[in-house]
C-alpha cells in the first residue's frame, strides 16, 4: 500500500463543522421603500441608523424640556407631571437616552480607556523608546 499523498485516510476528509467558514456578513436593512443605494450612502457617509435615532431622541428630549421652560410661572409643567407617570413616552424616552444609553456609552469609554492604558503599560515594559514616541505624540501640542 502506498504512503504517498493520494493515500486515503480519515484525517484527509474535509469536515465542515457549523460556523467553520467565514461568518462575517454585512447587514444592511432594506425596508422595501425608498432607494437602497441612497439609504446605504446615508448610513455610510452621514450617520448610522443608531446615530440618527440618537440625535432624534436627544432632540425630542430637548424639545420637551424647552416646552416645559415656556410654561407660565406657577403653572404645572408637563415635564413635572411626566415624572409621576411611568408610562409617559416622554419620560420613557428621557430615561432611555439619559440614563441607559449614557450609562452604556460611559461603560464603553471606561473600557476603551482601560485597554489603552494596559496597552501603553505593556509597550513601556517591552519597548520603552516606542512608548516614549507614542506618549509624545499623544501629549497636547502647545499653540
Amino acid at each position: 500500500m502506498s504512503n504517498g499523498p493520494t493515500r486515503f485516510s480519515w484525517f484527509t476528509v474535509p469536515i465542515f463543522a457549523p460556523l467553520s467558514g467565514s461568518v462575517t456578513q454585512r447587514i444592511a436593512p432594506i425596508f422595501g421603500r425608498g432607494d437602497a443605494e441612497i439609504e446605504a450612502d446615508v448610513c455610510l457617509n452621514v450617520g448610522s441608523y443608531g446615530r440618527q435615532l440618537g440625535i432624534v431622541s436627544e432632540a425630542v428630549d430637548a424639545l420637551a424640556k424647552r416646552l416645559d421652560a415656556l410654561a407660565p410661572d406657577g403653572a404645572d409643567s408637563r415635564f413635572a407631571r411626566v415624572a409621576d407617570d411611568p408610562n409617559d413616552p416622554v419620560r420613557r424616552l428621557h430615561e432611555m437616552v439619559v440614563e441607559h444609553v449614557t450609562a452604556i456609552k460611559e461603560r464603553h469609554r471606561a473600557s476603551a480607556k482601560g485597554e489603552a492604558l494596559r496597552a501603553l503599560e505593556r509597550l513601556k515594559a517591552v519597548e520603552n523608546v516606542a512608548y516614549e514616541t507614542v506618549a509624545a505624540e499623544l501629549r497636547p501640542k502647545n499653540p
